[in-house]
């Protein structure tokens, strides 16, 4: 079901967070933490169905791309 006009903010799930078929609902999440005295982010993308990682990416800054 394609979604249009949508910003990044938002609500989609609306606090629905039950099951569904893969690939239907996706949540992302920013974690801080040091290694070696230097903050880094990890970014992750987790599908809800079945909480796989769809996707994940470790930055020093958390506004690179």
């Amino acid at each position: 079901l394609p979604v249009k006009n949508i910003s990044a903010g938002d609500n989609l799930i609306n606090y629905n967070f039950q099951v569904e078929p893969p690939n239907i609902k996706w949540t992302t999440d920013i974690i801080t933490f040091s290694i070696l005295s230097e903050n880094v982010y990890l970014s992750s993308i987790l599908d809800y169905s079945n909480d796989f990682v769809i996707s994940w990416s470790i930055c020093r800054n958390p506004n690179a791309n």
